[in-house]
């Protein structure tokens, strides 16, 4: 009971983290019309491991658990905050385009694009603004994408250590898809066994690339090194 009348209308203080928690389940109500503020709060959960203050050993549980909203779903926000917070974009033109357009352009947006790319955004509706984001796409001329099927036969020991490695995997990396963990592990295995390999420095590269968010330059190191140098 407060000891006096002052004290029974102060509120209680929360803190920064609480205010996030109440905030998201607020937004998530109304994500039409506020999503990118809903972006920001989960970048916020996201990027300051709030979800663990929450009780929760991993964001994706929270997102599922305690959110109720799907973990996909959450990444997406995130990396649309994250792209508005990196490029500067102009907060009343994301929130005119809409969360569904900010996540088709989202992954090929950078500094050089932007400004063509959010106008094509607002000016056009989500089927033609696919053309101009395949444009933007990095992919090799000519080059066809196949999906190739593995099938391995293991002891149930061997299953064991694997498929314990794979959600080692996905957890640093974040993601639930096991071809991208299995990825993640060949590529590290390939970079750090200290072996001779057969990966082609431009797959080492675009998968560095993809992976960290970050561009690389290739260069030849001088007479006398090691050919070859990722800077």
């Amino acid at each position: 009971m407060a000891d006096t009348i002052t004290d029974a209308l102060v509120p209680e203080v929360m803190s920064r983290d609480e205010i996030v928690r109440v905030q998201i389940r607020e937004l998530i109500n109304e994500i039409g019309t506020k999503f990118l503020a809903l972006a920001f709060a989960m970048y916020e959960v996201w990027e300051n491991g709030y979800y663990i203050k929450y009780g929760h050993s991993n964001f994706k549980s929270y997102c599922e658990d305690e959110a109720g909203y799907g973990h996909a779903k959450s990444k997406g926000l995130i990396a649309i905050a994250a792209k508005v917070k990196t490029l500067n974009l102009n907060l009343e033109e994301v929130e005119e385009i809409g969360w569904v357009k900010m996540r088709m352009i989202i992954n090929v947006l950078d500094n050089k694009n932007k400004k063509v790319l959010m106008r094509s955004a607002m000016e056009k509706s989500a089927p033609f603004l696919i053309a101009d984001v395949r444009q933007y796409r990095s992919k090799p001329i000519n080059k066809v994408d196949r999906n190739v099927t593995l099938k391995i036969h293991m002891t149930e020991d061997q299953s064991s250590i694997v498929m314990d490695s794979i959600e080692k995997a996905k957890s640093s990396i974040d993601s639930e898809n096991t071809s991208n963990a299995l990825e993640h592990i060949a590529y590290e295995w390939a970079m750090g066994s200290g072996q001779e390999t057969t990966l082609p420095l431009k797959t080492a590269v675009a998968w560095v690339e993809k992976t960290y968010g970050v561009t690389l330059k290739v260069t030849k190191n001088k007479p006398k090194s090691t050919p070859g140098g990722l800077h």
